[in-house]
């Protein structure tokens, strides 16, 4: 089942792992500025600049995820309302098949009986008045 917006494109899942992605490397980035705060180290320095001065590139990563997210449910709920269509659409058939059967052995049996009412009034006369009664009956 294909639904507008789903996670199906490699695309929007890209920016889904994206988002991800940055997401952690944010968070190790924390994680390493907590663990060593006064560090002297020229690399140490460095990553402390570009996470201290970068935070806010943290702000696109966080808003494609919680779209990523968004999107996600969405696509859960269509489904769901899909299921609950189908599950409905096939218990309204079952119904009207069930109706129809039913309607049908009801008028087979009722013309069975006619046939039958029809060969008794037939049982004992001649083959030539049987011949004239049923060409006598009319159609409807």
């Amino acid at each position: 089942m294909k639904t507008s917006g789903s996670m199906n494109d490699p695309s929007e899942r890209g920016i889904g792992f994206q988002a991800v992605g940055f997401a952690i490397v944010g968070c190790a980035g924390v994680a390493i500025l907590q663990v060593s705060p006064e560090s002297s180290s020229w690399a140490y320095q460095s990553f402390e600049t570009a996470v201290v001065r970068l935070y806010w590139a943290f702000v696109v990563p966080l808003a494609a995820l919680f779209d990523w997210g968004r999107r996600m449910f969405e696509t859960r709920q269509a489904i769901r309302e899909a299921a609950i269509e189908k599950a409905i659409s096939k218990g309204v058939q079952r119904v009207v098949d069930k109706a129809v059967q039913e309607a049908v052995q009801k008028a087979v049996e009722k013309e069975r009986k006619r046939i039958l009412g029809s060969w008794e009034q037939l049982q004992g006369l001649s083959r030539k008045e049987a011949r004239q009664r049923i060409l006598q009956v009319r159609q409807p």
